[in-house]
């Protein structure tokens, strides 16, 4: 078979969207034997998708039409009325519903259309020709302030000493390379003000996570859960809203924002924008956690 990864530079970001687990499992498995630095994320419902690529900008998204809380149709109107800057590069319905295995092109410039059970050179075909024309990402870097960071590392120590009862010391900082984070779930939380844009990634080891979860829920998890994992969601809320508050003292009027949550050792993550990632990381005696973030500012 053909090498694709040689197009892969920079990283390519693809979101599954399928309710069949076996599908988006298949098609990841395709995609990274093809693309081993592709980053894939997935979602197995309508309205996790039209979450998802409101925080991140993706150059690829596989689409199902047949999908539960919000159908394709409807994540498909989504798309349309998202700002142009965050529209997917590229979008593929993929659907037993067509009649034609042949990939066909729409007149809007980034939808297009395959049926299930779809053919693997056609799709991989489909794939590496979007990733070709993918315009390389902008020259401008993202900046690291750490007059934007400092708020959030005090906040997440109040929130994790006020919660659980866990205080933490730092370790490390450092300039992250590639895009494997090193915890084993993570809230990538979107950032946008009237003078900055960029986003904010907490990651936790699963000890650490677990701890934090069952003193906020009185249980006794032993691992990572759908359910449980939900909670760094409202840790983001508390950590966020603590942070806001000294930040839009200086001017940046930063507006409140979803996070989306990715679980599993060695996940990845893409940040709203391109630039320099910087890593803080800490130390608890349960095990250690993540703060990273890049920003950058809004041209006035």
């Amino acid at each position: 078979m053909e090498s694709y990864g040689d197009i892969l530079s920079p990283k390519r970001t693809v979101l599954i969207v399928d309710d069949d687990k076996t599908f988006r499992t298949l098609m990841g498995e395709l995609l990274r034997e093809a693309y081993p630095s592709v980053q894939i994320l997935e979602a197995e419902d309508g309205v996790k998708a039209i979450t998802m690529m409101n925080n991140q900008r993706f150059d690829l998204v596989l689409l199902d039409l047949n999908l539960p809380k919000a159908d394709g149709k409807t994540v498909i109107r989504a798309i349309y009325e998202f700002k142009e800057k965050q529209r997917p590069s590229n979008v593929l319905v993929i659907s037993g519903s067509f009649a034609s295995a042949k990939t066909v092109p729409s007149a809007s410039g980034i939808f297009s259309f395959m049926s299930k059970p779809y053919d693997r050179e056609a799709l991989l075909s489909y794939v590496k020709n979007c990733f070709r024309k993918i315009n390389s990402p902008s020259s401008a870097r993202g900046t690291i302030d750490v007059k934007l960071v400092n708020p959030f590392i005090e906040a997440t120590l109040k929130v994790l000493d006020i919660n659980a009862g866990i205080t933490a010391e730092k370790k490390n900082l450092y300039l992250r390379k590639d895009d494997v984070l090193k915890g084993d779930v993570t809230a990538l939380l979107p950032m946008h003000g009237a003078l900055i844009k960029g986003s904010l990634a907490l990651s936790f080891e699963q000890s650490v996570f677990l701890s934090l979860v069952n003193a906020m829920l009185g249980e006794n998890y032993t691992e990572v859960t759908v359910e449980n994992s939900s909670c760094i969601g409202e840790l983001c809320n508390q950590i966020y809203g603590l942070a806001k508050t000294q930040l839009n003292e200086m001017g940046h009027k930063l507006v409140h924002s979803l996070p989306t949550i990715i679980t599993g050792r060695d996940h990845k993550i893409a940040h709203l924008i391109k630039g320099d990632t910087i890593v803080i990381e800490f130390a608890t005696q349960l095990g250690n956690f993540f703060i990273e973030a890049v920003f950058s500012d809004i041209p006035k």
